[in-house]
């Protein structure tokens, strides 16, 4: 876990001699106002997505990073997926900085810059293993060679982020090693830095600060519309003799929204417009695309975008849309009292978890109920000349998981996992 980002730990310590004697902080700090995901939720491995990101940068001394100093802002996430090492890097670098503090900034005079929707990660499935992060804000004595190099390390944190395997692995270890490098360089200065064994653990706002101001409490400190204020005298003041940075660590619990679009950007859902398409060209044929639904059920088992919660009925979806789809071109439509070919699929692979004393049976048996409730109940929204929609598919979903959100919600991640891949053996001989 530790081989992409070991690099930037082994420089730490040398980096840190050679900076100011500021009081290191880093503390969770409240908001005013109750936003959801960021209200204290506990981030769930398998059960729960996380987003990183940037909300504010404060630069005590704004002015000397137009004319004296390079600035650049580091965070790097480390974690195991499943067999994948991934590492996300971001890097706000000397020109993002330099045009957010803006041309006219003196010397002395602390600049808040309000980052809008600046995101180090987003909507990752939180993992079964501990997620590590690097933090800093370095700046550097202001030279053609570092300008160069900084501006190579943020373009190159864009490229590299992602799972690491193959040639991703050596671009990660490449640029983690770069950052060594620079972070070497004679004059390099970090006003903070952070490196978190254990970075999500449960959502809200974060604040990493570099203060020579011992009185500095993070008990008074508080968000209030995306800055940082004080408690002081009474009153909340911003504050500027400290250069500091927010982050906001998300929560979700789903990637469903009303209008399915989270989940339409993943690779795999273009498998079912692959299905869609087949299933129109047959007109509704049976199994005329059952090949293009193995590749779409593969796709869903295989994605590292999902939770195992989100996964299992994700799989169910695309099966109760392809019956309701398949329906529409059949005369004489009718609600149906017998099992369909899904049905009696799960229903066979229910009775062999169960005599093999496996744990996905109760939660395939829930699966087959949900399923068998969804397709009598005749509310498909599914129409033969146009194909479902996001808040088509949205509203399915909602009601799958609604059918069986008891034994999801008990259900540890592994049998989570191990319910999916049943899942997928017993209708792939429907």
């Amino acid at each position: 876990m530790w081989r992409a980002i070991r690099p930037i730990v082994d420089v730490l310590g040398a980096e840190f001699h050679g900076r100011p004697n500021l009081r290191q902080i880093y503390s969770p700090i409240v908001s005013e106002s109750s936003e959801p995901g960021l209200t204290g939720e506990k981030f769930v491995a398998g059960k729960s997505y996380f987003s990183v990101r940037l909300i504010e940068l404060r630069l005590a001394t704004a002015g000397r990073y137009l004319v004296e100093f390079l600035p650049m802002c580091t965070c790097v996430l480390s974690f195991q997926q499943a067999s994948d090492k991934r590492t996300i890097p971001f890097i706000a670098g000397v020109e993002m900085i330099r045009g957010l503090v803006g041309p006219n900034a003196p010397p002395d005079a602390a600049r808040r810059i309000a980052f809008a929707n600046l995101t180090v990660a987003k909507n990752v499935p939180v993992p079964g293993s501990d997620v590590t992060m690097y933090l800093s804000l370095c700046r550097f004595k202001d030279s053609h060679l570092v300008r160069g190099l900084l501006d190579l390390a943020a373009k190159t944190a864009t490229a590299v982020g992602g799972p690491v395997v193959g040639p991703m692995a050596m671009a990660a270890n490449s640029f983690a090693s770069g950052l060594m490098n620079i972070f070497s360089i004679d004059g390099v200065e970090t006003r903070f830095g952070r490196l978190d064994g254990n970075a999500i653990a449960t959502s809200g706002y974060r604040l990493l600060a570099g203060s020579a101001d011992p009185s500095l409490d993070p008990q008074e400190l508080r968000v209030q519309d995306g800055q940082l204020m004080r408690r002081t005298a009474g009153k909340d003041v911003p504050i500027d003799d400290v250069d500091y940075l927010v982050l906001a660590f998300e929560h979700r619990s789903t990637l469903i929204d009303d209008t399915f679009s989270l989940v339409e950007a993943l690779p795999f859902h273009a498998h079912w417009l692959a299905v869609i398409d087949k299933i129109v060209r047959a007109k509704g044929a049976p199994d005329a695309a059952e090949a293009e639904m193995i590749e779409l059920r593969a796709a869903v088992l295989q994605s590292a975008e999902l939770t195992e919660t989100d996964r299992l009925p994700m799989l169910q979806l695309y099966d109760v849309k392809r019956e309701q789809w398949e329906a529409q071109f059949k005369p004489n439509r009718e609600k149906k009292s017998g099992e369909t070919g899904l049905q009696a699929a799960l229903a066979r692979r229910v009775e062999i978890e169960r005599n093999s004393g496996e744990d996905a049976a109760p939660l395939l048996e829930a699966a087959s109920a949900a399923i068998a409730d969804v397709l009598l109940s005749g509310e498909d929204n599914v129409h033969a000349d146009r194909q479902p929609d996001g808040r088509s598919m949205a509203t399915t979903f909602n009601e799958i998981v609604k059918r069986q959100r008891k034994e999801l919600a008990g259900a540890s991640r592994e049998q989570l996992s191990a319910t999916a891949r049943a899942y997928v053996a017993a209708v792939a001989r429907r």
